[in-house]
C-alpha cells in the first residue's frame, strides 16, 4: 500500500499510455529532491551517467493498473484508489510479481478521508510498503543512500555556518528540483526557478562573503554564472513572448494578424536559447558544476564559522542597503532608464540578502525584503518595457505594410507601460525608504 498524494512522491516520472490502455510507460529521473533534502546518485554525476555515456534500461515493468474511483456519501469525486499488479522483467523471463495499492486524493477531499480509506484498506489485508517506488523495489534497492544535500532551518541564535548551510542548500535544492522541467521543456517556470536557484546562490555568496574563503566564493559565482547566463538568455525570450503575445491579444484582428510574424521570430529566437541551454546541460561543465554546488552547499568554506550570524551578517545587508539608497539619491527626481535599472538590481541585491538573514533576524528582515520586492518588481516591470521596445524597434527593420504598423502600436504600448512604472515605483520608494523599517539594521 502507498499513499502518494503528488507532492510527497519521490523524483520525476514521465507516465505515458494510450487512452485505452491499462499499461503505462514510466521514466523515471534518478533525482529525489524534497523540501529539506535532495539525492542524486554520484554515478549519475561523475562518469557512468555523463554526457558521452550510452544510456540504457536498468529495469523493465509492465504494470497493470485497476482504478477504482472514491466518492463521498454526497457523490463528490475524493480522489482514486488504483490496484496496481507489477511484473519486472528479465528479458522475457518474469524475475518478480508484486500488488501495489496506492490511494491519491483531491485536494477539496476533508480532513480525515485519507484516514478512512487507509484503516479500510489495511483491515482488507494491505500493509504499509518500506520501498518508496515500484522501480527500486524491481531493482532491490529500498534505500537510496544517504542525502547528499540537506536543509536544516536555523533559528535566531544560528551560528554563520549552519545559515550559510541552510541558504546555499536551499538554493541547490531549487535547482536539483527544476532541472528536469527544465530538460521537459514543458512548463516555462522550471526555467524560471532554476535561474531564480542561481541567482540565490550567487547573491548568497556576495552577502557572506566576509565570512568565506575569498578564491572559492569567487571560483563558485564565476561557474554558476555560466549557467545563469544561458538560463537568463531562455528566460528573457519567454518574459517578452508572454508580454508581446498578451499586448497582441489586444489589438484589433487585422493588427493582431499583422502581428504574428513578431510571435514566430521571437518563438525561433527563444528555441535557439532553449537549444543552446539544453547542449550546455548535456557538458562535462554542468555536471561538475552539480558536484561544485552539493559540495558547497555540503561543507561551504566558512571562516569563524562558530560566530553568531545576525552578529557576522546583519551589517552586509546594512551594507547593501547603503548601496541601494546612494544609487536612487545619484538618480535624482528624473532617473534615467539605466539608472533604474541599476536601482532595481541594487533593490534585488538587497531584498536577497534581507531573505538571507530572515532565518535569524525574523520578522523584521522579512518585512524589508518585502519593501525591496515592491521596487524590484516595479522596476522590473518598466525594465521589461524597455526591452520590448528595443526587441520591437530592431525587429520592425525587417517589417513591411501592416507588420511596421502593428510593430508601432506594439512600441507605444510598452512606452505607456513604461511611463507609468515610473510613477509607481517613487511611492514604493516611499514606503522602504523609512527608518521604522529598517531599525533592525
Amino acid at each position: 500500500m502507498r499513499l502518494a498524494p503528488p507532492a510527497a512522491k519521490g523524483g520525476i516520472a514521465c507516465r505515458s499510455a494510450r487512452p485505452s490502455s491499462r499499461h503505462r510507460q514510466i521514466s523515471r529521473f534518478p533525482i529525489w529532491p524534497t523540501p529539506t533534502a535532495a539525492w542524486w546518485p554520484p554515478r549519475c554525476r561523475r562518469g557512468n551517467c555523463g554526457p558521452h555515456s550510452q544510456l540504457g534500461p536498468v529495469a523493465r515493468l509492465r504494470t497493470t493498473r485497476s482504478p477504482i474511483e472514491l466518492r463521498g456519501q454526497d457523490g463528490q469525486r475524493l480522489g482514486e484508489v488504483a490496484d496496481d499488479r507489477v511484473v519486472v522483467l528479465d528479458g522475457r523471463r518474469v524475475s518478480r510479481r508484486f500488488r501495489e495499492i496506492e490511494t491519491e486524493l483531491v485536494s477539496e477531499a476533508p480532513d480525515g478521508a485519507l484516514d478512512g480509506v487507509v484503516e479500510r484498506l489495511r483491515a482488507a489485508g494491505a500493509e504499509p510498503v518500506e520501498i518508496p517506488s515500484k522501480y527500486l523495489q524491481a531493482l532491490g534497492n529500498p534505500d537510496p543512500g544517504a542525502a547528499e544535500v540537506v536543509v536544516a532551518e536555523p533559528d535566531g541564535h544560528a551560528t554563520v555556518e549552519e545559515l550559510v548551510r541552510y541558504d546555499l542548500g536551499a538554493a541547490v535544492l531549487r535547482l536539483l528540483r527544476h532541472d528536469p522541467i527544465v530538460r521537459l521543456g514543458t512548463d516555462p517556470e522550471g526555467v524560471h526557478q532554476a535561474r531564480v536557484a542561481t541567482r540565490r546562490f550567487r547573491s548568497s555568496l556576495r552577502t557572506f562573503r566576509p565570512v568565506l574563503d575569498q578564491g572559492w566564493t569567487d571560483r563558485l559565482r564565476t561557474r554558476a554564472k555560466w549557467l545563469a547566463d544561458r538560463l537568463g538568455a531562455v528566460r528573457d525570450a519567454d518574459v517578452l513572448l508572454a508580454r508581446l503575445r498578451g499586448r497582441v491579444e489586444q489589438l484589433d484582428q487585422p493588427d493582431a494578424q499583422a502581428a504574428e510574424w513578431l510571435l514566430e521570430r521571437l518563438g525561433t529566437e527563444r528555441d535557439a536559447a532553449r537549444a543552446a541551454l539544453l547542449a550546455a546541460m548535456r557538458e562535462g561543465a554542468y555536471v561538475q558544476l552539480l558536484d561544485d554546488l552539493i559540495a558547497a552547499a555540503s561543507g561551504p568554506m566558512v571562516l569563524d564559522g562558530g560566530r553568531s550570524a545576525a552578529e557576522a551578517l546583519v551589517p552586509r545587508v546594512a551594507k547593501t542597503w547603503r548601496r541601494l539608497r546612494d544609487e536612487v539619491r545619484q538618480a535624482g527626481p528624473e532617473p534615467s532608464d539605466a539608472q533604474l535599472h541599476r536601482i532595481r538590481i541594487r533593490a534585488k541585491r538587497c531584498r536577497y540578502a534581507a531573505e538571507a538573514v530572515a532565518p535569524v533576524v525574523g520578522k523584521p528582515a522579512e518585512r524589508f525584503a518585502a519593501a525591496a520586492e515592491a521596487i524590484q518588481e516595479i522596476l522590473g516591470d518598466q525594465h521589461d518595457a524597455v526591452v520590448a521596445q528595443e526587441w520591437l524597434r530592431t525587429a520592425a527593420v525587417e517589417a513591411t505594410g501592416r507588420g511596421a504598423l502593428a510593430a508601432g502600436l506594439l512600441i507605444a504600448a510598452e512606452r505607456e507601460r513604461a511611463a507609468h512604472a515610473r510613477t509607481e515605483w517613487e511611492a514604493a520608494w516611499g514606503r522602504m525608504d523609512r527608518k521604522k523599517l529598517r531599525a533592525w539594521l
